[in-house]
């Protein structure tokens, strides 16, 4: 045994405010150095060794001499060093201490003693390398947004005077680099063994009774829960190493590193849609180590790689067969290899050029293939969906259910850099790379005609709204083109899953733009990464008036990073100023407040016309055919997602911004929109179209609108009254009425036969949150009829979703 159990308390006090010392930090971790370098390196089983186990005596260094019985411990020794490919004094130290600590010196203790062991060392190193990294991202970033230069070792100011002001961050700073720089064999030690270990699946082949291991609690876990927790810590400290690494890695490290992540991405496309969250979570981590080991900037606060160093990685032929896997870009994660390896190549160029000079052995050209020249490169990462795969990994549910809050913000951070490297590219290039992915958004358009993208670009016909009243239902009974998506169908990047596109296109880039600024936005507002405002910045600026904002879905990726921004009062306050310097432009009229309320009163308009002429055609009754259809022709999913994009920017900037600010801003926008409004209250439009046939999708987010505006108190009891006269769950007048047991009219029916279906209960959520929402301001003693008449909506949650909780299925 290695004693890993004792590095992880150790590690777990090196945090601000315990009382370690740092001499006695040093010399402990000092002890560990060589262990850590060969990570579960164990020379196995030995002939010489096994005689002793078998005689009945052996000498431990852990434990002294030990007398051992026949059975169990001989056998159980032997099974262990057999399965588990370890030398037998190890074996009889892990029986040891399971009896001597856990109280059960069985096999399977000693199995989990194992896991154990091996989990804590991931842990250790993993933490080891974070503390010094999320510091010095934290404490380098803002010394970056104020211009600070960096001392001989390569710290800022403001990182020196931290380690100085906490020396024990100085020892763990000093022990990583010592790692760091470790070479054997022309590889980088550390980083080499963590790939070999991440690689090594020979615990996932054992046969039972190896498939479960007991705790020092005597219970049972699977293997499984062990070596998935292992792999993912020694992944997110093989990214913070090479982030970290204080030189340009060695070819055939980076060779390592760019064979593990081939190896990953098969085992993502092999899985499909149900890759599971821990492989996607391992994947991504993996992924930004391969872009971090071929990009000049690392995103860690350090000073850029010298160039000629990384000119001299890119040309070394350990590294050759690698990219040239990379140059084909067979799947998305390859993608973002090449399209960093094409953005490297041409900032070492554009240097050299300039005058920046290059080492020894001529231009970097030199040898240089067609398929491998950035141009190319770029076009083959486009083709494979590398900012697809980029924003589908950030927005992934499996990124979310990260437990450090640091290390997101860090693969956001690293994200960012490379997609301000393209638009810096883009901008020396004169928009070219701008101008071929507006292209083919075109092309996906003329595809997506009529289909599951296209749509009618939101109405734009002048209607005035009906006065409140509960309006009838109903929708064409038309059916959607073959293979066309229906709203709220998975649209992600990841390979193995449904894609948006066959290759990336302008609203591939707003996306990833949007799911980088949804985890940390403060990369736009704090002055986080400087340098890259203006690129940034000037994209926005152009895209928005660009025509191919007429495509819904460039316009909802460009909603989308608005609604990124928005969150926070000073995100909140920073779109509300673009709204209201939108409104005085007539070329950016498609990103105002007048442009959502028109779209949805027009609609309410189309819906009330439509439901009228159905009825008269029907002799006034309804046709239950034409009430329950799904397909939804009269709004497209392209105008649906279009709705979807502006009414979560409204409730995000209304739920964020400071109340003074939003209740004037409301006013405004009534006032714009009083024409329309006829004098109602601006929900009023909100709640008319609740109670129409609209796609599942836009329901919910007019829900969230709503519930947005339940933050004021003074408005919460006329929206719950007005909520209580939608027969949006099934009451006995909707019995009569004709309108109950149909999807989109009855909340009931609605999450029975349709969100049970398709394992989606986003509208469900949506709307118990809006009551909620309404509750929660109203307080309870400002519930009408002290809370009765919510009986309806407290059935629905208690009968149809808390009783059949654990029966649905769920994505």
């Amino acid at each position: 045994m290695e004693g890993y159990q004792e590095l992880w308390q150790l590690v777990q006090q090196v945090i601000p405010g315990t009382e370690v010392e740092p001499a006695t930090l040093q010399l402990q971790l000092e002890s560990y150095r060589s262990k850590l370098l060969n990570l579960f390196a164990n020379k196995g089983p030995d002939q010489a060794l096994r005689q002793q186990v078998k005689r009945g005596k052996v000498q431990t260094p852990r434990y002294g001499e030990l007398q051992l019985d026949y059975d169990p411990d001989q056998i159980q020794a032997i099974e262990l060093s057999d399965k588990l490919k370890l030398d037998e004094i190890t074996c009889v130290e892990l029986l040891t201490y399971a009896q001597e600590v856990w109280g059960s010196g069985f096999r399977e203790s000693a199995f989990g003693v194992y896991l154990t062991e091996r989990l804590d060392a991931a842990r250790s190193l993993s933490r080891l390398l974070a503390l010094q990294l999320f510091h010095q991202l934290e404490i380098g970033g803002m010394d970056e947004a104020e211009g600070a230069q960096m001392d001989g070792d390569g710290n800022t100011p403001s990182l020196a005077a931290l380690i100085e002001a906490q020396p024990q961050l100085g020892v763990v700073v000093k022990f990583n680099e010592s790692l760091l720089r470790e070479e054997h064999n022309g590889r980088n030690m550390l980083i080499s063994r963590i790939v070999e270990v991440i690689k090594d699946h020979s615990l996932d082949a054992l046969a039972p009774p190896f498939d479960r291991a007991v705790d020092q609690y005597s219970t049972q876990a699977a293997r499984t829960w062990y070596t998935n927790q292992e792999r993912t810590e020694l992944c997110r400290a093989l990214l913070y190493a090479v982030v970290l690494s204080p030189k340009v890695l060695t070819a055939a490290t980076v060779a390592d590193i760019l064979g593990l992540l081939e190896s990953k991405a098969a085992k993502v496309k092999q899985a499909g849609a149900h890759a599971p969250h821990v492989l996607l979570q391992q994947t991504t981590c993996i992924l930004l180590s391969a872009v971090a080991a071929l990009s000049l900037d690392t995103s860690a606060g350090g000073p850029v790689r010298p160039h000629a160093d990384v000119a001299n990685l890119l040309r070394a032929s350990q590294l050759q067969e690698q990219l040239n896997k990379v140059a084909k870009a067979e799947d998305g994660f390859s993608a973002v290899a090449a399209l960093t390896w094409a953005l490297t190549k041409d900032s070492i160029t554009t240097s050299s050029r300039s005058g920046g000079g290059l080492a020894a052995g001529g231009s970097f050209a030199d040898g240089q293939s067609p398929a491998t020249s950035p141009s190319a490169l770029l076009e083959t990462a486009g083709k494979a969906r590398a900012l697809g795969t980029l924003s589908g990994l950030l927005a992934s549910t499996a990124f979310q259910l990260e437990p450090e809050q640091e290390h997101k913000y860090l693969c956001a951070r690293m994200v960012y850099k490379l997609l301000t490297s393209m638009l810096q590219f883009d901008t020396v290039n004169r928009r070219e790379l701008t101008e071929s992915l507006v292209k083919a958004s075109k092309h996906h358009m003329a595809q997506q005609v009529s289909s599951s993208r296209g749509g009618s670009y939101l109405p734009t016909t002048a209607a005035t709204l009906a006065p409140p009243g509960t309006p009838t239902a109903g929708q064409l009974a038309l059916p959607a083109p073959p293979g066309a998506a229906t709203p709220g169908t998975p649209m992600t990047g990841l390979p193995g899953h449904q894609q948006q596109a066959v290759q990336d296109d302008l609203s591939s880039l707003l996306e990833a733009l949007a799911a980088v600024f949804k985890v940390r936005p403060g990369l736009w507002f704090d002055g986080e990464a400087p340098e890259a405002y203006a690129y940034v910045s000037s994209f926005m600026s152009y895209v928005a008036v660009h025509p191919a904002m007429q495509y819904p879905d460039v316009r909802v990726s460009f909603l989308s990073v608005m609604t990124s921004l928005a969150a926070g009062p000073r995100g909140s306050h920073f779109i509300l100023l673009q709204f209201r310097q939108n409104a005085t432009k007539p070329e950016l009229e498609h990103f105002t407040w007048r442009k959502l309320f028109q779209s949805v009163v027009a609609y309410c308009r189309r819906y009330e016309e439509l439901e009228r002429d159905a009825l008269i055609a029907a002799g006034q009754i309804v046709p239950t055919g034409l009430l329950a259809a799904r397909d939804d022709a009269l709004m497209p999913p392209g105008d649906a997602a279009l709705l979807v994009a502006y009414l979560d920017l409204f409730s995000t900037i209304v739920d964020n911004g400071a109340e003074a600010d939003m209740r004037t801003e409301l006013q405004s926008i009534e006032r714009e929109v009083s024409s329309v409004l006829l004098g109602l209250p601006i929900y009023e439009p909100l709640f008319q179209l609740m109670c129409h046939g609209v796609p599942s999708v836009v329901k919910a987010a007019v829900h969230r609108s709503i519930a947005a505006l339940g933050r004021f108190k003074d408005a919460a009891g006329r929206l719950l009254d007005r909520l209580l006269a939608a027969a949006v769950v099934s009451t006995p007048q909707s019995v009569i009425d004709g309108y109950a047991g149909l999807p989109r009219f009855d909340l009931v029916a609605q999450i029975n036969e349709v969100e049970a279906r398709a394992e989606d209960y986003s509208e469900t959520l949506a709307f118990i949150g809006l009551v909620n929402r309404l509750m929660e301001s109203l307080g309870p003693q400002g519930l009408p009829m002290a809370g009765i008449v919510l009986a309806p909506y407290t059935n629905l949650v208690l009968q149809f979703v808390v009783a059949h909780l654990w029966q649905r299925g769920y994505r």
